[in-house]
């Protein structure tokens, strides 16, 4: 259902351009909808839904918990801050660097969030536990579609699943708001599951020039590291 797919083929390619299209990483995607009366929580595995309320409950009764989602554009630079500083802080701890370490990178997305709250898709939602950034969700919404880029918490609060309580909230606003689906987007971590998802995969697609040998080879070669990611990838989660 690719547009950019649909597009190529819609299109009289030269006799010489050659397509194809690898199946690629897993994606977990949440219905919105009612099924049977249920509706997301109701569908989520009796270990989540036992989970959630017990952490819900221990999080009001020992901390000040505030939840929010920035709606100002004068306090996203602060949040933003946050998020970089606990993706960052949540890796570490995992021997590894998280997406925002380069500044460039750090740089664009404080860009593109200070256009997409403008344009009314961003949901940057937070959590503090007594004043303390605990949790921060880099979130969307467009269309009835909804969906989550990356996420920071505090290690310090892992014991109270300051992680899923936040998104659990991030997923009952976006229903709230109307959403018809929640995407988790790639990768198979196990959490996922969890929360009664759907699994699709994404596809990789590969255009190349079949009469250049350069082109030919290229295309070979990045297919060969692709799947070669995708392994690892798949390694890793297990």
């Amino acid at each position: 259902s690719s547009i950019a797919l649909q597009g190529l083929r819609a299109i009289c390619l030269p006799e010489w351009v050659r397509l194809r299209v690898d199946e690629g990483e897993p994606c977990h995607r949440l219905f919105l909808s009612r099924v049977n009366g249920q509706g997301w929580r109701e569908r989520a595995t009796k270990a989540l839904r036992q989970q959630l309320r017990r952490r819900e409950r221990q999080i009001v009764r020992t901390f000040q918990a505030r939840f929010g989602c920035v709606t100002d554009e004068r306090e996203l630079p602060m949040v933003l801050a946050q998020l970089f500083a606990l993706h960052r802080l949540r890796w570490g701890r995992l021997g590894q660097t998280g997406v925002f370490l380069s500044g460039r990178v750090r740089r664009f997305h404080a860009e593109f969030a200070r256009l997409a709250l403008r344009r009314g898709w961003l949901r940057l939602h937070w959590l503090t536990l007594d004043g303390i950034p605990a949790a921060v969700y880099y979130a969307f919404h467009c269309d009835g579609y909804a969906g989550f880029y990356t996420c920071g918490f505090h290690p310090t609060f892992s014991r109270y699943s300051v992680g899923k309580v936040l998104l659990a909230k991030v997923i009952d606003d976006a229903q709230r708001e109307g959403a018809v689906v929640f995407d988790f987007l790639r990768g198979d971590e196990s959490y996922k599951a969890e929360f009664g998802t759907t699994v699709t995969h994404n596809r990789h697609l590969f255009v190349w020039q079949a009469d250049k040998v350069r082109s030919r080879t290229a295309a070979r070669l990045h297919r060969l590291a692709t799947c070669f990611a995708l392994w690892l990838k798949k390694r890793a989660h297990r």
